[in-house]
């Protein structure tokens, strides 16, 4: 059985393919890829790697001077062409590597250096951090502080501005459709009501976020495993990015005898963290810290650390980037504090402050705000970032009334 991909290589953009991976590939057993060797070819045989998984891929090598099929078969013949296809290579053996195995991610960053990094659009957080995939970041502060809604801003942030497709596990965001209404109003930039938003604009917001945002909501089993395993799904039929675990305290944690809560915490982050480098995405991790003690006087509560968090000290040691949301009502802002970034060139510590909508649920951009400093009001977005932040292709996303 053989298949093309439409339009060529174009990337690694496989949004064609969520609808035939259960139908056109679950039941494979071997899967040769023979792509081009330029680097949109590459780009759509690692995609397709992450997708179909390593185990049953392999990957036809056209060798010099011959970039695809044709060539080779120009240069060749058709029985040396097909002896190449069925002598192509596996996946080299998981967990073994040596320099020669990410050659061309070396000379990648030989030539242009180190990757940048995924940014978010909101210029005082990205001087401080940019995302990669196959990380893990760990989120916290108080109850109250924001910390779900900041994380629904990085997740749309990214979704919009790079594509990447989002799962939830949030079960603390139920309803459904209340969540969905937050995500939809961030989009959108307008309350979700027919008085404020048209009907067009929400229309389309739900359409463009049902292709691209999924939550896992098992009706009983809320372990890790199971959610994981769902998670994974996720990766492989919907082209999941970004993994949003809120909050970590809401999965069903079964503790061996044989382990101390500081044991197991440790081994489960673990999981998350290979979760995040097996499957190549953003895992966020929303944590509760411990119980804090108001300083003498206060009303307000201290600002956590990561190793405040309730449990373990692996939420700061083992994590790639470390954040903490601190929400100020008095002042009327709201403190990020990036508190870990594990490779400096995706950033570093640092504060960025800003002022949140309760029109819309975004977050501004804005100076911080002291007993003795009042800068002005920052200028509120209310645009639609369907509109002016999408690919043209993707704005052409209808909605009639009648549906």
């Amino acid at each position: 059985e053989v298949v093309s991909v439409p339009n060529g290589a174009g990337g690694a953009n496989l949004q064609w393919l969520d609808r035939f991976v259960e139908s056109h590939f679950d039941d494979k057993t071997e899967i040769i890829l023979a792509m081009d060797t330029d680097k949109r070819g590459v780009e759509l045989r690692d995609e397709l790697v992450r997708r179909l998984g390593a185990d049953r891929c392999k990957v036809v090598a056209w060798g010099e001077g011959c970039k695809d099929a044709n060539e080779y078969l120009l240069k060749y013949d058709l029985p040396r062409l097909r002896q190449q296809v069925e002598q192509a290579a596996e996946i080299p053996l998981e967990g073994v590597f040596c320099p020669m195995d990410e050659w061309d991610t070396l000379m990648d960053i030989y030539y242009n250096g180190m990757p940048e990094g995924a940014d978010t659009g909101l210029e005082n957080l990205d001087r401080l951090i940019k995302f990669e995939r196959g990380f893990v970041l760990t989120v916290t502060g108080v109850p109250g502080s924001g910390k779900s809604e900041f994380v629904d801003e990085i997740a749309m942030r990214l979704l919009l501005r790079h594509d990447w497709k989002v799962g939830y596990f949030s079960p603390e965001n139920t309803p459904l459709a209340y969540h969905y209404r937050k995500l939809i109003r961030r989009v959108v930039g307008k309350r979700f009501e027919h008085q404020g938003m048209p009907l067009p604009e929400a229309g389309q917001a739900i359409r463009y976020l049902a292709q691209s945002v999924f939550s896992i909501m098992p009706k009983e089993d809320f372990s890790v495993e199971s959610i994981l395993r769902i998670a994974a799904q996720l990766v492989s039929r919907k082209g999941v990015k970004v993994l949003v675990v809120d909050p970590f305290n809401r999965f069903e944690h079964q503790i061996p005898d044989w382990e101390t809560e500081t044991q197991y915490i440790s081994r489960i982050f673990d999981e998350f963290s290979n979760f995040a480098v097996k499957h190549k995405v953003l895992l966020i991790l929303v944590a509760h810290p411990t119980k804090l003690r108001r300083e003498p006087g206060s009303k307000r509560w201290p600002v956590p650390t990561l190793y405040d968090i309730n449990g373990s000290a692996a939420f700061f040691n083992k994590t790639d980037y470390g954040m903490v949301i601190d929400r100020n009502d008095e002042l009327g802002q709201v403190l990020v504090r990036v508190a870990k970034v594990r490779f400096d060139h995706l950033g570093g510590p640092g504060d960025a402050f800003f002022a949140f909508s309760t029109y819309n649920g975004r977050y501004t951009p804005t100076e911080e705000r002291t007993l003795d400093h009042n800068p002005p009001e920052p200028k509120w977005d209310r645009t639609n970032f369907l509109t002016e932040k999408l690919k043209p292709g993707q704005q052409e996303l209808e909605f009639n009334e009648g549906e």
